[in-house]
């Protein structure tokens, strides 16, 4: 009996065990390992510090002088050693934070002098430093194969590899990738908004994020001389407005003006709405760009991205967000200024009232 007993006993801690051993790698990672400085002749610094369990990537939150770093903790990626920049002479303190979906872990602090003559005098950027932010061109599609290019800085070290960063739009979802070229051609992406930044990385450390493009995928959209592109991360209706320069109001009850067209109206979420002007359409003078959040009370962040010339050298892209709460379809959000012909993309902030004659419009449209 009591060897039946022992037995019972051990399977039960053995399954016990083997609960807390999977709860375990389901939760949060591991803490790191306290960060080994190492200061080099270049009044920068290389961190290193032991692998965490379970962490699929890694952050520094930095203190200088008893005061938090702007834009600290820093995400560095899945690598276990960074190279900081030349830093300024005065009293340090970090520590590497670990990561994956379930959570993060902080491992205990380190700190460190950084003295003098560094600080006003620190070299310059050069081959034994991190490179400078790359730029990333707006992205091609073609089915679902998206293209990235992306544009070293010209300053800093020379990039070894590069990180794209894609978001889900609908989701928040976040996916990682590390090439070795500055092009590259991804498949079987699947349908949906996504927006994409890239930075660059060597062995002395990491750059920062370009800034966001946005990436349609399922969609073939109109562009030309100007594309307006409205996408949102919630299931409520949002509407793109444009108003052309001799007045023409391009929206859902109204979709084609003078020289540009709405091609796309998402009414249940995430858009893509879509506004163009072909090529060698567009009118002189500036062209109106807004959103209205049309219905459904759920907090939303939309992104509306207006590219000039595209295809062409004299390309341009700028991406703009916008936060709203409830569906309010007297109420415009006011987005950009674009002077097409020029090559002018000027953000506008504030509401805008959208008046009888706009009323009159939804009237004559029905219900949506």
């Amino acid at each position: 009996m009591r060897s039946i007993l022992r037995a019972v006993s051990l399977l039960v801690l053995c399954l016990l065990a083997a609960a807390a051993a999977a709860q375990a790698q389901s939760g949060p990672p591991g803490a790191p390992g306290q960060g080994l400085i190492t200061r080099n002749s270049d009044c920068s610094v290389t961190i290193t510090w032991t692998q965490a369990t379970g962490a699929t990537s890694y952050a520094i939150i930095a203190q200088f002088n008893n005061a938090v770093v702007p834009g600290s903790p820093f995400a560095v990626g899945s690598v276990v050693t960074i190279r900081t920049g030349p830093l300024n002479a005065g009293d340090y303190l970090i520590a590497i934070i670990a990561l994956n979906a379930a959570g993060q872990t902080q491992g205990p602090p380190t700190s460190f002098i950084i003295s003098p003559p560094c600080g006003g005098n620190t070299p310059p950027p050069g081959p034994s430093s991190p490179p400078g932010t790359p730029s990333l061109r707006q992205p091609t599609v073609t089915g679902n194969t998206v293209g990235l290019v992306i544009d070293p800085a010209g300053t800093g070290g020379t990039p070894s590899s590069y990180d794209i960063e894609a978001v889900v739009q609908a989701t928040g979802q976040t996916f990682d990738l590390n090439i070795g070229q500055p092009t590259v051609s991804i498949p079987n992406v699947p349908a949906g908004n996504f927006l994409v930044r890239a930075r660059a990385r060597n062995a002395f450390g990491v750059s920062g994020w370009s800034p966001q493009r946005l990436v349609v995928v399922g969609v073939t959209l109109g562009s030309g001389d100007m594309q307006v592109t409205l996408t949102w991360n919630s299931t409520v209706d949002m509407d793109l407005h444009v108003i052309e320069p001799d007045g023409t109001h391009v929206h859902y009850a109204n979709r084609n003006g003078r020289t540009a067209r709405l091609d796309f109206d998402d009414t249940n979420g995430y858009g893509p709405e879509n506004v163009f002007v072909n090529s060698g359409a567009a009118a002189a003078g500036n062209y109106i760009i807004y959103i209205v959040h049309y219905s459904g009370a759920v907090p939303t962040t939309s992104t509306i991205t207006v590219r000039l010339n595209a295809g062409t050298a004299s390309e341009t892209v700028a991406l703009f967000t916008r936060q709203t709460s409830a569906g309010n379809p007297g109420v415009g959000f006011n987005v950009a200024v674009v002077d097409v012909r020029n090559g002018i993309i000027t953000e506008t902030m504030g509401t805008r009232d959208e008046g009888p004659a706009f009323d009159a419009a939804k009237a004559s449209a029905g219900s949506r």
